[in-house]
């Protein structure tokens, strides 16, 4: 039974993001949307970073792209408290 469903929400640069809501298994095990993974060519094998911020917000980032991920949030950071200013 796949209990992952799609969803689609506006993010702050006007572009869609796909959104995923996945289910925590017993072992704590989570299944990482088929569309997801072809997207991001995750495979088998391949690392990935658990990333948090202020215990509300999680993130898994290939291990790979770590560096471009933090770069990118970066920018939005920056354009985000530029609309604010």
């Amino acid at each position: 039974m796949n209990k992952n469903r799609l969803h689609k929400q506006k993010s702050c640069n006007r572009s869609t993001v796909i959104v995923w809501t996945v289910t925590v298994w017993s072992k704590w095990q989570v299944v990482i949307p088929k569309e997801v993974r072809e997207t991001l060519w995750i495979g088998e094998g391949d690392k990935l970073m658990v990333l948090t911020k202020h215990w509300c917000a999680v993130w898994l980032v290939k291990s790979d792209d770590v560096e471009k991920f933090l770069s990118y949030m970066q920018v939005e950071i920056k354009e985000e408290r530029l609309k604010l200013s």
